[in-house]
Parts: structure tokens; sequence; C-alpha cells
């Protein structure tokens, strides 16, 4: 429930300064999978639980049969590519006739998967690689489900003369698909409004680093992003809601669903930047369909995931520091443990992309600590201390910015001191205590 004063800032994005969205509400897209339409997902406190189950393929209709007999069971996604099984979504009161179900052969949670960051092209080499064998994606399909993107950016286009894999463009009735993005599909609202409008646009930079296609002239002034490779096309999944609150769609059993029609249109490789924590181990779904998609031929890359360190001290702000300074070696999240995916990741990154703002010609750097657009107008600033409740308990606060300084202490006691005087918003001045990894170079 934290704010942000809105400043100026130049964030690490790509984005399209005209920033056109279509209106596609109350249109229907062709669906790869059966999916609730948005007015249906339900809120964040739910009775219910998402499952991936499997199956034998000679008992796929048994068990569908049983599980529709089952007040309160709602099957979800079917799959047969990569998987032989189906996800439901159960009522916690059903859940036990589910597990009686003798013909399955393996039930198990649909957990949440969040967006992970960043990559770059200079990072791994491309450059030279592109430049020595002339490579650059033509021919190829990459299919990225992560938040979507804007399909009608400047950088999403294919070369002059390139040949597609992909011809025929899936029909849209308000023709969001070209050559350069010919597929996709929203999981969330069960549409094709694809755009890429989360508080961090994290889709669309990782498509920009996959195959943004700028021209020369505009990478040359930096108005333009290449990638990786730049005249692939793309199969677009979005599986992250715009709306935070709103993350029905954003487990796993989405994410397999769109492996499944990411491979029966075509896709070469499959980018999922996503993760959670798991070993990795034979059995579970995942591993099945990273099998299963390489023995087809087809290329699974994960982030290897940035979820912790194991020389950290600390876990407080949901960010772990490296106070002992030494070589980090946490576990790698599950997308990336699999043996049949090729994890993606840097151990010594040598850019780093950070938002700004300016007050009185000086540039700081910040992160946002909140969700909520704070409403545009003039508010009071209020110097709070380090937020301890013994700072801020006098204060006059409600309807006014509480500015404090990072200590040793956890900030959410601060967050939540802060919280009950009615503040409007919060700014953080960073520690200069402790070296963490992902606030080191964010002053406030």
């Amino acid at each position: 429930d934290q704010a942000a004063t809105e400043i100026e800032t130049t964030a690490g994005k790509t984005t399209d300064e005209s920033k056109e969205k279509e209106d596609i509400s109350g249109k229907e897209a062709s669906a790869p999978q059966t999916i609730p339409q948005e007015s249906q997902l339900e809120p964040e406190e739910v009775t219910t639980g998402r499952y991936i189950l499997q199956f034998s393929e000679e008992n796929r209709n048994l068990v569908l049969d049983k599980l529709k007999k089952i007040d309160g069971v709602k099957i979800v996604h079917e799959y047969k590519e990569v998987l032989t099984g189906a996800s439901v979504e159960v009522g916690k009161e059903s859940l036990s006739d589910v597990k009686a179900i003798t013909e399955l052969t393996s039930l198990e949670e649909s957990r949440r998967i969040r967006p992970t960051l960043h990559t770059a092209k200079q990072l791994v080499g491309a450059l030279k690689a592109s430049s020595k064998y002339q490579t650059d994606g033509r021919g190829m399909v990459i299919a990225v489900i992560d938040s979507g993107l804007d399909i009608k950016h400047k950088d999403m286009r294919l070369d002059d003369g390139v040949i597609p894999k992909i011809k025929d463009i899936t029909p849209s009735t308000t023709g969001t698909y070209t050559l350069k993005v010919p597929h996709g599909y929203n999981y969330v609202s069960g549409n094709d409004n694809l755009y890429d409008d989360t508080h961090e646009p994290h889709g669309m930079h990782i498509a920009g680093t996959l195959a943004g296609n700028a021209t020369d002239e505009e990478v040359a002034s930096k108005k333009g992003v290449d990638g990786i490779a730049p005249n692939a096309q793309l199969l677009v999944y979005k599986i992250f809601s715009n709306d935070p609150k709103n993350y029905k769609a954003e487990t796993e059993d989405a994410a397999y669903a769109a492996i499944e029609d990411a491979i029966k249109h075509g896709a070469d490789v499959i980018s999922l930047s996503v993760g959670y924590y798991d070993s990795g181990l034979p059995g579970n779904a995942y591993y099945t369909i990273a099998k299963r998609a390489a023995e087809k031929g087809i290329i699974i890359t994960a982030a290897i995931g940035n979820a912790g360190a194991s020389s950290s001290d600390t876990s407080f702000d949901l960010h772990t520091n490296n106070a002992l300074g030494a070589v980090d070696t946490a576990t790698t999240v599950g997308v990336a443990a699999t043996p049949a995916v090729i994890a993606v990741g840097s151990a010594r990154n040598t850019h780093l992309v950070q938002r700004e703002f300016m007050l009185n010609g000086q540039s700081f750097g910040y992160y946002p600590i909140g969700y909520t657009t704070l409403t545009e107008g003039k508010y009071e600033f209020v110097d709070a201390g380090n937020g301890h409740w013994e700072e801020v308990q006098g204060l006059d606060l409600a309807g006014k910015v509480a500015v404090i300084k990072k200590d040793k202490f956890d900030l959410k006691d601060a967050v939540r001191n802060l919280k009950f005087k009615d503040v409007a918003g919060i700014i953080v001045i960073n520690t200069d205590h402790t070296a963490q990894l992902d606030h080191t170079c964010h002053q406030i």
C-alpha cells in the first residue's frame, strides 16, 4: 500500500513513446486452452487451490469424467504435448475426493511464479557472434512466456527480405498479430490483449533483449533496441496480470499451457524468465515437460535466479544482502535446476540498469517499494526519522509523505508504523551499513 511520489524518472525499460493501447474489452480471441474470463477471476483471498494432475493417456477420459463429477472442481487446462495430465481448481472441501482418484500418477500444487531479471546482449557475446557468423535469428521462432509486450512498438519488426518461419498470422478481431508476432494468448483475461502494462514491464524487457529490431540509426543514437536475434519471430504468452493483486494466472499450470501451445505453433526456443524455489528432481511436472520438449528438439532457456545469497546474514525487506562479502553460491530456481533446460544468468554483471530522478540538478537512483500510484497533486514531506514508533507516534502524517532513513532494523516494522499513521506515501533513504545485492546502487 506504499506510494511513490510522481517525479521525473528515467527507467531502464523498453516502451513505446506513443503508449498506444488497444481496447479489446468484450472481444473474444481463439483460445488455445480453456481459461476463465477476467471477470470470473477470484480475488487474492481464495478458498480454492490450483493443482497439476498427471495420469496415463489411456486413463485420460476416465480421470476427466471423474473430475467433472466432483463438486467444487473446475478443469482449467489439459496437457497432451509435453505432459499427460490436466490442471484443476479445487475447493478445499473437495481436494480429498480428487486425491482419491486411483488413476492419478501425480498430484502437485500449482505454485505461483514470478518474473526474474535481467540479461544483456553485450554480456552474452551475441554482438561478436552475430557479426562473425551472420546469425540474426531469421527463420527461428521464440516463445516468450511473461507479462506480455507492446506488439505495435517500433522495434517489434522484421527486416525487409526476411522470410519468416510462420507465415500464417493468427486471426484476431483487433488485428493484434503481425509477422513479427504471429500468435499469442493472454492467460489472465482469456483474450489476445498482450499489452504489457505491468508495474515493471518485464515481458517487454525480455522481448526486446531477445528479438528487438531497431534500425541501425536508432541503435546508434540510443533510441532503439537491437536484440540477440532481431529477425526472429515471437510467440507471446501473457501470464502476469497488470493488477498485482490479481495473480490467478501467475501459476505453473498457465505457464505449462503456454509451453504446450508454443510447441503446437512451431516454437524453436521457449524463454522462461520466471522462477520459484525447487530442486529440479525427476518426477514432477516441470521436469517431465522440459524433458519432452528437449526430445522434440525444442530448447527451453530458464532464468537461473537471484532469489537469495548464500553469504547473507539477514533476509529482511525481501532482499538478502552480501554482508560477509563471499561468493554467492545460492541454489538456482526450479526452472533452471532441471537438466533438460539451458540456465541463463550472470555471475559478473558489467552493466547496471536503474531508475533515477533529478532533484536540484542532482541525480538520485531509486527503487519502487510499492505498486500504488499516488494521486497527482502537491504533498507535504515530513522527516520521520527511522520510522520507529517512538519517532512517529506524535507526528501529524495523515495524507503526507513520510521520509525515513533505513537502519539495521526491519523496514517492514517502519512501514507498518507509517501505515498506521495514514501516510499518503513513503520515501526511504537507503542505509549505508550493508551492501545489499539488489539495492547497493539505490540511494532512495
